[in-house]
């Protein structure tokens, strides 16, 4: 029996240009990457993660709930990976696309932000991890989701 990977794998394989359907492979990608990143797998995660999210952002725009997806969990792979300085940088980018369409006190923007600030913690930074989340308002309720409960909705 294939694994998810073998099966996704041989698809983008089977849909390359020149015959295959632009769309179709970008999809095909994305859900390779997001299969690798599940399965903990970030180093090829992170370059399957290259190309699609790209062409996710010119075609569905920054804010979308897809490319969000992927680019937080291409932010989510680097860290893994001890890359901490280039998640914050994929946070902060990810944080300054939420805020155009959400307020400041949405339970995505916060989430965004408290990731933001324990970053820091993962190096052993914990004055600026603090400082990072002290500067978080106060939760408005009880009712502030996960991020990825987000994309469970």
């Amino acid at each position: 029996m294939n694994t998810t990977d073998e099966i996704l794998t041989e698809a983008v394989a089977a849909c390359a240009p020149p015959i295959g359907d632009h769309r179709l492979l970008i999809a095909l990608k994305m859900d390779l990457a997001n299969a690798r990143f599940t399965a903990r797998d970030h180093p090829a995660a992170l370059d399957d993660f290259e190309e699609p999210i790209p062409a996710l952002i010119a075609t569905l725009g920054p804010e979308h709930r897809v490319a969000l997806e992927c680019r937080y969990n291409q932010a989510l792979s680097s860290a893994a990976l001890g890359w901490n300085e280039i998640a914050r940088e994929r946070m902060t980018d990810l944080l300054g696309d939420v805020r155009t369409s959400l307020n400041e006190h949405d339970a995505l923007t916060l989430e965004f932000r408290r990731e933001i600030g324990e970053l820091p913690a993962r190096t052993g930074d914990h004055e600026r991890a603090r400082a990072g989340l002290r500067a978080l308002p106060p939760r408005p309720d009880r009712r502030l989701h996960r991020f990825r409960q987000f994309f469970l909705s």
